[in-house]
């Protein structure tokens, strides 16, 4: 005797409503780690000349252990004058590396948890300092990827710029 098509659906829909009557199926598998880049504000205003900080950050819906992220601004309009880690994720104050290429208008930040990794949300990365060169626009944007405790490298799904006004 041959089981048809028919078997399949019905267990199907015996599965579907046990759901829709509220049995209990097991656990939903939790979601595929996310991280999204920010910066500390998207928007503003200065003058030339100046120095102005902004922040790095990620959104992630896991626990961190490094990160390694590249911020590209303008040179013609900024002057990175420097980077530093955040203490909320520079547990021993000595591993946070700085690449920056100025004539490129990249600075790339690194750093790694000896410890504990980040609790998960929103972590703050580093701070940049940057000094006004000239009058305009610049667009500050970033790249890169963040490692969970396992090892699994997270690439950054939303990158958010900053857009910044020059008087």
């Amino acid at each position: 005797m041959s089981r048809g098509p028919g078997r399949g659906r019905v267990a199907v829909l015996v599965q579907l409503a046990a759901l829709l009557v509220g049995f209990d199926c097991g656990p939903l598998p939790p979601p595929p780690p996310s991280a999204n880049l920010q910066f500390s504000t998207e928007a503003f205003t200065t003058t030339s000349p100046s120095s102005f900080d902004i922040g790095v950050a990620v959104a992630t819906n896991r626990s961190l252990q490094a990160y390694d992220v590249e911020v590209r601004y303008d040179p013609a309009r900024l002057s990175l004058t420097g980077a530093q880690a955040y203490a909320e994720f520079d547990d021993d104050g000595s591993f946070f590396q700085s690449g920056v290429d100025a004539s490129a208008g990249t600075v790339r930040l690194v750093d790694l948890l000896h410890g504990a990794p980040s609790s998960e949300g929103t972590v703050s990365l580093a701070i940049l300092t940057f000094t006004t060169l000239a009058p305009g626009t610049v667009v500050l944007s970033v790249d890169g990827a963040v490692a969970m405790p396992d090892g699994a490298l997270v690439p950054i799904a939303l990158k958010k710029t900053a857009a910044i006004t020059i008087r």
